[in-house]
């Protein structure tokens, strides 16, 4: 019987100072967001302009914000979403 030992180093520490920002739209950071031109598919790992992309809205569909800088696909919008629609949202991370 062995005991696992837990080992926190450097920047393991869960530091509240240090990471990722939490502003959001900021490099590093995720959002859900959706497409803006209809029968574009995007796949998982595709990069997107954010001048491409919406904020997800609230009731299904998207808002009028546009989010800046370059995007990395982690979900699939398919060709046939409907845009506007919760359909054609999926997840994102924000890479420049």
């Amino acid at each position: 019987w062995s005991k696992m030992v837990s080992v926190i180093r450097g920047d393991d520490n869960f530091d509240s100072s240090t990471g990722v920002s939490t502003t959001a739209g900021a490099v590093g950071t995720y959002a859900y967001l959706g497409r803006t031109t209809a029968g574009l598919q995007i796949d998982p790992g595709d990069t997107v302009a954010g001048s491409a992309l919406r904020y997800a809205a609230g009731n299904g569909g998207t808002s009028t914000f546009t989010p800046s800088g370059t995007w990395r696909c982690m979900g699939r919008i398919g060709s046939n979403a409907t845009v506007g629609n919760a359909s054609a949202s999926t997840l994102f991370l924000r890479i420049s």
